[in-house]
């Protein structure tokens, strides 16, 4: 997701960011605490990487905590960020998709080359592709159907790679997957066979998702996570342990008794259930510490927003530097991961005082920004991801309309001067695009300013036009309104200041959102016909 400054956040106070004003650009501060999420699963990665995770002793056996259950908070998040990718004012559904295709197409061949390397880790990036691939088949799932998706792969994932074992042990080897080997083995190794098996791995991303379409700055949000994200961690492996008991322990070979194997990556359910309660756990209590202490854990946010490039860097490292970085002693392991750490938060804390995106981040957005480019050239446009032309002069869609109020009186009908310059709102149920479908884009009616789409409307049975995102950053502004003794969002056009309607947080996914808007506020814009701005 795009990040919203450029500066630590203890600079800009605790929420991130103030009221926008008209003719401001209203963009969400990022969640700083999936930030953090995302760095304690890289710093869990470098110590399973860097250091022995078969100790016995309580040293060894606190050093292996984020054994198996790193890599699924690594993924747990990504599912995190896809909602809130798709849920971005700046990112249409559409947009979000192209992104996550082009993500998953740069990922897959990136990781198996880093695999061929000599680092002795088995790579995810692979699996991260193939999983921005599923994202974009689920990412209109409604809730209820995404939480559901989410208990169907804990409950069967694991059977289907057993079967796979106990059929097929062979293929099912867990093994790596990289360039050199043949298309057929990467194929199935991706999919189903590699140290990252699809439908174990994708409980947890799936998940993630869900999670991410909840109101993660909500301390009801935050306490559910932490409590049931324990209660899951803690419970899950001594009821399996229990079970084996009376069932029978699991075996070296693959059996039925396999799926009660509570061992780091065994790939079964008592360890998906634990490593994804640990993972809900650690996302909350970095929700919590990301608001409450900025100023201290700035550099380890800083170093989750280059989370892919400092994953990356250290695979590089173990490759150039594996007899200096892994060790076999707890204590020098640990004095390792602390070291490399702190040089890759320092070097984020200064990368990120200089630019929005870490270099390899970066680099993947370049092929969406090209084929985002490409596609609004194709369809005529200069600065909007819709089709039409600029019309008046060739002014650019960001400039901004301001006229007197004697001009917009003579412009505007009573009606739509009441609503968009005196902030009325028309009778409900009586709004001229209640029914409307068909493809086009809605617009100022003030000032012609590109506010929404067709494919965005939904019938909220409110009695008002309701979309679930605006077309984009440049289309609205919202101001809190505290108007009739309650406090809502009120959103205006981004271009005249004009009042559209509010803005509530009760819509359907992805992005959760209803922006409830005035008929008389807006016009409808054919799909392939001109948008002309109105200029003063």
């Amino acid at each position: 997701m795009d990040v919203r400054s450029r500066l630590p956040p203890g600079a800009r106070g605790t929420t991130g960011s103030s009221l926008p004003t008209a003719g401001v650009t209203a963009r969400r501060p990022r969640i700083r605490g999936v930030d953090l999420a995302r760095a304690l699963a890289i710093v869990g990665m470098l110590v399973v990487h860097f250091g022995p995770t078969g100790g016995t002793d309580l040293a060894g056996r606190l050093y292996a905590l984020p054994h198996g259950r790193a890599s699924i908070l690594f993924v747990l998040i990504a599912g995190v960020g896809v909602s809130l990718l798709a849920a971005s004012r700046t990112t249409s559904v559409a947009d979000a998709r192209w992104k996550l295709a082009w993500r998953a197409a740069l990922l897959l061949p990136l990781g198996l080359l880093l695999q061929d390397l000599d680092h002795r880790v088995l790579v995810i990036l692979q699996t991260y592709g193939a999983l921005f691939l599923i994202a974009i088949l689920v990412l209109r799932l409604p809730d209820r159907v995404l939480l559901a998706l989410a208990a169907l792969l804990v409950a069967l994932g694991p059977v289907v790679f057993l079967i796979g074992r106990m059929t097929a042990p062979d293929v099912f080897d867990r093994s790596s997957i990289a360039w050199s080997d043949p298309l057929a083995r990467i194929v199935v190794g991706v999919v189903a066979s590699g140290p990252y098996p699809l439908p174990v791995w994708a409980a947890p991303f799936v998940l993630g998702m869900w999670i991410g379409r909840r109101d993660l700055r909500s301390a009801r949000v935050r306490v559910a996570l932490v409590t049931l994200g324990a209660a899951a961690a803690v419970a899950a492996p001594p009821l399996a342990s229990s079970l084996a008991t009376v069932l029978g322990e699991p075996g070296a070979a693959a059996s039925w008794h396999t799926l009660l194997d509570a061992a780091p990556h065994s790939q079964m359910p008592p360890w998906l259930l634990a490593s994804m309660g640990s993972a809900a756990l650690v996302l909350g209590l970095s929700l919590v510490a990301a608001d409450a202490l900025p100023r201290l854990t700035w550099p380890l946010v800083a170093l989750g927003q280059l989370a892919l490039t400092v994953y990356v860097g250290h695979l590089l490292a173990l490759h150039a530097w594996s007899g200096v970085l892994r060790s076999g002693d707890v204590s020098e392991a640990a004095r390792n991961v602390l070291a490399f750490t702190a040089v890759a938060a320092l070097a984020a804390t200064l990368w990120r005082a200089v630019f929005r995106r870490g270099p390899l981040e970066g680099l993947l957005d370049v092929p969406w920004q090209a084929t985002d480019l490409l596609r609004r050239r194709l369809r005529g446009t200069s600065d909007t991801v819709q089709r039409g032309t600029i019309g008046g002069g060739g002014e650019p869609m960001s400039d901004v309309l301001r006229l007197s109020d004697e001009e917009w009186k003579r412009r505007l009908t009573p009606e739509e001067y009441r609503v968009l310059r005196q902030h009325g709102t028309e009778r409900p149920g009586e709004g001229c695009f209640l029914g409307t479908t068909e493809s086009g884009t809605f617009v100022c009616a003030a000032c012609g300013n590109p506010l929404f789409t067709t494919g965005e409307k939904f019938e909220s049975g409110t009695g008002w036009p309701s979309f679930t995102q605006p077309l984009s950053e440049r289309s609205v502004v919202e101001h809190e309104d505290r108007s009739f003794g309650m406090v809502r969002v009120e959103v205006r056009c981004a271009r005249c200041d004009g009042h559209l309607g509010h803005v509530f947080p009760d819509g359907p996914p992805p992005t959760g959102k209803r922006y409830c808007m005035n008929s008389v506020a807006m016009k409808h814009v054919a799909e392939g016909d001109p948008i002309e701005l109105v200029v003063a």
